[in-house]
């Protein structure tokens, strides 16, 4: 019993499996929409739209629809569509523009869908039209097709009138054509015509019937070229192997009754290096032989080329010439725009820079019915289908970074338009102030850049004259996503001698402050008046205390230089700096000099045994023997102060 139930199971869901993909492909689909759309108009034209009611069983022709959808109203849906029956007196080209081809707006640009013709083998088809996102904008929703095709042969009465039937859901419409007998050709020499490669889509097959007539000729050559009258021709040329040369007998509505024999002859023509010419000598035509030659040539979808044969003979000459483009169907629609408000939100100086995050209370001003709208990623908000009527629009929240905007905008909403208002904010701004301080001797003027996250964005220039200060005004306060705020900066561009020091009292202002780095250098020398000793040692002192000491002798020829010399101390102040030398026992010392100059040092030697007299002693007697002119200069000056 277990058994049976599971196999019974496995079996509904082998079921269900092959189900569940047709009820997923059907729920994709959308729905179908056909029986509340009506054709309103079949009619057959040629490609240059004039509508015919007779036309050449050959010919291939437009045949066109319009539809009315305006049943549904402003409910459509993307997925949905409605299909129309084909009759089989029609032949569609498989895989071409034809069958497969886009649904435009009334811009020509916009695609609202795109309609697909299923073709049947036997002739005919189902066209359906299915409708995407855009339709969903529209109501009161109608358009047109124009399907390209040819008829197909087997199904039509020729030299009758032909009644050409299409059908929408059981409904049907139907149009009278008549379908011309061919006409007799029987003075012709020389006609041509294209064929679609049916199983190539990129390929023409070529056809050149020649004398209908039966005449006789000397010397037949074939001549023939490719061109476009539209896009460009690289890559169109024959393929060599396609060229078959058929001997037949034609009636006189050029038909052939009979196929007398069929020849390959590619090696036989004289094809052009590019491939767009060839050249094919016949030869004599003695009997009134009649010929098919055929042959192919490349082809690019949609672009137009023509073909132009010409038969060159002993003393006559005939052309013909014929056209191919591959099939293009084409459709369009139109409805009436819903009522619904769109806001577009920008930036105030960048209306490229759109703002999300920006909230609006939208008030109907005849009900007072609200509702509120935010702007996405692009800066837009779309409100749903509205009833006409008049709108108060109003900012009650700005995009992060912004001024929120006070302006009240109304606007009127109607079926058939949609409002577009764009609205801007201005950033929310902030300044930069720098203020410049000076330790030491001024510049003349310094330049103080401004940085916003590390990139120069200006500068200035402080001296003087702007009592060495600025404010940087109407700056962006935050990034473009309106929450990251902007860290501002200064720097001092360099100023030889001078240290910079950068301080932020608060947020966004800024001091800078130079300080003189200038060094100093300061020499001494030694000048004796006497027997000098061997050495000395000078003391450097700075305001008063001595800083280096330096000894000087005959090896550096007493002299000295003290450098690299810091011209402030600590508190901001200039340096005084002296020399002082050491004791040296029986010389006094004499310092002159100073510090840009210089400083020398003079020490002149104290004779042994003398005694300098006391100031107010005029009688005093020497008691140490002197020597030189120092000894007799004390002693003439004692005798003078007695004789006085």
């Amino acid at each position: 019993m277990k058994k049976r139930f599971c196999c019974i199971m496995l079996s509904v869901l082998m079921v269900l499996g092959t189900l569940l993909p047709i009820f997923r492909i059907s729920a994709e689909t959308g729905r179908n929409i056909s029986p509340n759309v009506n054709i309103t108009k079949f009619t057959i034209t040629n490609g240059e739209g004039k509508e015919l009611n007779k036309i050449s069983r050959w010919s291939r022709f437009k045949l066109n629809l319009d539809w009315n959808a305006e049943k549904y109203k402003n409910t459509l849906k993307k997925g949905d569509y409605f299909e129309v029956k084909l009759p089989d007196t029609f032949r569609f080209i498989e895989d071409s523009s034809a069958v497969d081809f886009p649904i435009y707006g009334t811009d020509g640009k916009t695609v609202y869908g795109k309609g697909k013709i299923a073709v049947k083998k036997e002739g005919g088809g189902v066209l359906r039209v299915t409708l995407n996102e855009k339709v969903e904008n529209l109501y009161n929703v109608k358009g047109k097709i124009s399907m390209e095709s040819s008829f197909n042969q087997d199904k039509i009465k020729i030299g009758q009138d032909n009644l050409l039937e299409i059908e929408m859901n059981g409904k049907k419409l139907n149009k009278k054509i008549h379908i011309e007998k061919p006409g007799l050709v029987p003075d012709e020499i020389l006609e041509k015509w294209p064929n679609r490669v049916n199983e190539n889509a990129n390929e023409v097959a070529w056809t050149v019937r020649f004398n209908v007539k039966g005449k006789n000729f000397k010397n037949v050559v074939f001549e023939d070229k490719l061109t476009v009258s539209n896009g460009k021709s690289s890559g169109l040329h024959y393929i060599k192997d396609s060229f078959e040369l058929e001997r037949v007998k034609l009636d006189k509505y050029g038909n052939a009754t009979e196929s007398i024999s069929k020849e390959k002859i590619g090696n036989k023509v004289q094809i052009s290096e590019n491939g767009t010419k060839f050249r094919f000598e016949l030869g004599d035509i003695n009997k009134g032989e009649q010929y098919f030659l055929r042959y192919k040539s490349t082809y690019k979808p949609n672009l137009v080329v023509k073909n132009k044969v010409k038969l060159l003979a002993q003393g006559e000459s005939h052309e013909a010439t014929s056209t191919y483009r591959s099939a293009i169907s084409n459709g369009s629609i139109e409805g009436n725009l819903l009522g619904k408000i769109k806001i577009i939100k920008v930036d105030a100086d960048n209306n490229k820079m759109p703002l999300q995050g920006a909230k609006f209370q939208i008030t109907n001003k005849e009900t007072n019915e609200t509702f509120e709208l935010v702007t996405d990623k692009k800066g837009e908000a779309v409100s749903e289908k509205l009833v006409q009527g008049k709108y108060e629009i109003k900012e009650i929240q700005a995009p992060s970074g912004w001024i929120k905007s006070d302006e009240i905008i109304n606007v009127e909403v109607k079926d058939n338009v949609a409002v577009v208002k764009t609205i801007t904010n201005k950033r929310e701004k902030t300044e930069v102030k720098v203020n410049k301080a000076w330790v030491g001797k001024k510049t003349s003027s310094v330049v103080v850049n401004l940085l916003a996250d590390g990139k120069k964005i200006d500068k200035v220039t402080l001296s003087d004259e702007n009592n060495w200060q600025h404010i940087f005004k109407n700056l962006n306060k935050f990034k473009d996503d309106g929450k990251t705020e902007i860290k501002y900066t200064v720097e001092e561009e360099k100023i030889d001698g001078y240290k910079t020091e950068i301080r932020e009292n608060s947020k966004n202002d800024f001091t800078i402050t130079n300080k003189n780095i200038e060094k100093s250098e300061i020499s001494v020398e030694k000048k004796w008046i006497g027997t000098p000793l061997k050495e000395v040692e000078v003391q450097l002192l700075a305001n008063g205390k001595e800083v280096q000491r330096v000894k000087l002798n005959d090896s550096n020829s007493w002299k000295h230089t003290f450098k690299d010399l810091p011209k402030f101390d600590e508190n901001d102040k200039e340096i005084v700096y002296t020399v002082k030398e050491t004791e040296v026992e029986g010389y006094e010392s004499k310092i002159e000099g100073n510090v840009k100059d210089g400083f020398v040092i003079t020490n002149k030697k104290i004779p042994k045994n003398s005694k300098i007299p006391k100031t107010g002693v005029g009688t005093q007697i020497l008691t140490y023997v002197t020597m030189g002119t120092l000894s007799l200069g004390l002693l003439q000056i004692s005798r003078k102060k007695r004789n006085k």
